[in-house]
C-alpha cells in the first residue's frame, strides 16, 4: 500500500507494518478556489499546505497545520489505491467531507483537494519528487 503525506514537503512511503519512505516531494505550485455559506468566492495561492496525512497503528490520520488529527475530531478516512499510479483519499467530518486525487507521472505528481460542507473549496497542485 502506498502513503502519501502533504506538508509544503509531502512523501511517498509503502506500508507493510511500518511506513517506509521511497520519495520525497517538494510542491512547486498550487491554487485553492473556495466559496463560504454566503456564496462569496475567493481564489488564493495555496497557503495552508501544512497537511498530513501519515500511517498511525494501522489507520490512517490527517493533520492540517496545528489542529487535530481526524481520528481526534471523530472524522472518517478512507484511501483508494488505483494500481501504483492513483490515490484517492476520501474525508468525512461533520460539517462536510473533503476529497484528494494523487496521480503520479515520471517524477512528478499532480493532486488535487475538494472539499464540500460549511464552504466548499477546489485546489489543483503539482510537486516535484527526487
Amino acid at each position: 500500500m502506498r502513503l502519501i503525506a502533504i506538508s509544503g514537503l509531502f512523501f511517498i512511503s509503502a506500508s507493510a507494518g511500518l511506513a517506509q519512505v521511497i520519495a520525497t516531494c517538494t510542491e512547486l505550485e498550487g491554487f485553492t478556489t473556495y466559496s463560504d455559506m454566503m456564496g462569496e468566492w475567493s481564489e488564493d495561492q495555496f497557503s495552508e499546505a501544512q497537511v498530513s496525512l501519515f500511517l498511525n497503528r494501522g489507520g490512517f490520520d490527517i493533520r492540517w497545520g496545528d489542529h487535530n488529527s481526524a481520528r481526534e475530531l471523530g472524522q472518517s478516512i478512507s484511501v483508494a489505491l488505483e494500481g501504483d499510479r492513483k490515490v484517492t483519499l476520501y474525508v468525512g467530518y461533520m460539517s462536510g467531507s473533503e476529497l484528494y486525487t494523487f496521480d503520479f507521472a515520471n517524477d512528478l505528481v499532480f493532486y488535487s483537494r475538494h472539499r464540500q460542507g460549511l464552504f466548499d473549496a477546489f485546489g489543483s497542485y503539482v510537486g516535484k519528487c527526487e
